[in-house]
Order: structure tokens, then sequence, then C-alpha cells
């Protein structure tokens, strides 16, 4: 049963001999009244309050979910960036990796191409050499060929004549009377 302040105002009692005295029973229901007055007043104003704060609850409750899911999709984000650096990183290492690879081939290639140039200039200069001497050789040989021809023909037109004697490491002939050294002679 709901008693509002108007109800206790407006209820009335039997009146029988010997009873309360009515103007304090009627002074105690206006307390009584008032005292239910402000009490329902502070009722209502407590449940709005209820349903304020309520309401307020619920507002921080769907804020403290949306910043929950926020911070999930946040750590996602975090744990995809991280991942895909690292794969990124990754595969900047991988392509670093081959492209020195390539580097270290090329220059390998360089140092093999430059070792057979080396070998092939050793083998010319082997060739220019066994060649050189063996001109030098030959030029020697017809040039005691020649002093050996020279020598023989200046007997034959004076007499028989001894050839000069030789020094070491010198070799000479006479070509009209003059001598020459075949270092002179190769000059000509």
């Amino acid at each position: 049963m709901n008693i509002t302040p108007l109800d206790i105002r407006k209820q009335e009692f039997r009146k029988v001999f010997r009873g309360y005295d009515p103007a304090e029973v009627e002074a105690f229901l206006d307390m009584v009244a008032d005292a239910f007055e402000k009490v329902s007043r502070d009722t209502i104003t407590l449940q709005e309050r209820v349903e304020a704060l309520d309401t307020e609850i619920g507002r921080f409750r769907n804020l403290e979910r949306t910043l929950q899911e926020t911070l999930v999709a946040a750590q996602q984000a975090a744990e995809d960036t991280r991942d895909n650096a690292k794969k990124e990183g990754d595969l900047i290492v991988k392509e670093a990796e081959i492209v020195a690879e390539r580097a270290i081939e090329q220059a390998r290639g360089q140092v093999s191409r430059i070792k057979a140039e080396i070998v092939s200039l050793k083998t010319q200069r082997d060739t220019f050499l066994a060649r050189l001497k063996g001109i030098i050789e030959a030029q020697a040989e017809f040039l005691k060929d020649l002093r050996f021809d020279e020598s023989r023909e200046t007997r034959s037109e004076r007499g028989p004549a001894v050839p000069p004697p030789e020094r070491e490491g010198e070799s000479s002939f006479s070509t009209q009377g003059e001598e020459v050294a075949p270092s002179a002679q190769a000059g000509r």
C-alpha cells in the first residue's frame, strides 16, 4: 500500500469518548505528513540521482568497453606493425645478402679474369723473351759465321794470316781493315 503525505493529512479517525486529543493528533499527523513528504522528495531525488548515476555508469562501462577494444586493436596493430617491420627487415637483409653475393661473385670473376690476364701476359713475356733470345742467338751465330767468312776472305787475299786473339766476352771482325764490336754491328 502506497501512502502519500496527502493521505496522511486527510486521514480521519472516529471520535470516541475518552479518545486522543484531536488537535494533538492533527498536529502529529501534520508533522508526520511533512516528514513523510520530505522523505518522499528525498527518495524521488535519490531515485533520480540513482538513475542519473546508472546512466553515467552505463556510459562509463561503454567507454571502458570501447577503450578495451581500442587497446586490444592498438596491441594487435602494434604486433602487426612489429611483424611487418621484422618481415621487411628480413627481406632487406636477404636482398642485401643477394646483392653482396652478386658483388662477391663479380669480384671473384674479375679476380679470375685478372689472374688469367696475368698468366697470359707472363706467357706472352716468356714467348717474347724466348723469341728475343732466339733472335739474339741467331744474330750471334750469323755474326760468328760472318766473321769466319771474312777471315777466310782476308786470308785468301793476303795469304795465310792468323786471326787476332779474341778477348773474353768480346768478339770482333774486320771489315775492309776496320775492327767493329758485335754490339756496334748489331746497331747497323
